[in-house]
């Protein structure tokens, strides 16, 4: 009857060793996995926003209608309550006309957004520029403009 013993203690050595390694390796990984995965999920903190700011003015379309829908967005500080809109048109013959919303706030990383809208708008035919001056509770102002073309 033959055993399966090593033959010398050299080769025993060797397996054992193959052993350690074998288990340092796997707990070599799974640190720097681990590791990898926590240093990931870092995340710096948002650049706090300090003051309102109209970041665009834009419009749409109504489709299947004449109408047309002008908005406004931005920022403000996360101390902000409220944001009201004032809208200024003036149309291709030169007559102004203007109208007034309040924004709809959400919270974004560093403080509040807003989003205003001037609903079932019609204009004539041409290029009717628009403005908007928008105003938070705490007595800020900011403001932007756009264009809107009628074929």
């Amino acid at each position: 009857m033959e055993e399966n013993l090593p033959k010398n203690k050299d080769e025993n050595m060797l397996d054992k060793n193959m052993k350690y390694l074998a288990v340092a390796g796997t707990v070599l990984i799974l640190v720097l996995l681990g590791g990898g995965y926590y240093f990931m999920q870092q995340k710096a903190p948002p650049t706090p926003i300090t003051g309102l700011r109209c970041d665009s003015a834009y419009f749409n379309f109504v489709v299947g209608k004449p109408e047309v829908i002008v908005s406004a967005s931005g920022v403000d500080s996360a101390e902000t309550t409220s944001v009201s809109c004032a809208f200024s048109f003036e149309d291709p013959e030169g007559t102004a006309s203007a109208s007034t919303a309040q924004a709809q706030l959400e919270d974004v990383p560093g403080g509040k957004g807003f989003k205003c809208h001037d609903k079932d708008k019609v204009f004539p035919k041409g290029s009717t520029k628009f403005s908007v001056a928008v105003t938070d509770n705490r007595g800020e102002s900011s403001s932007c403009a756009s264009t809107v073309y009628i074929p």
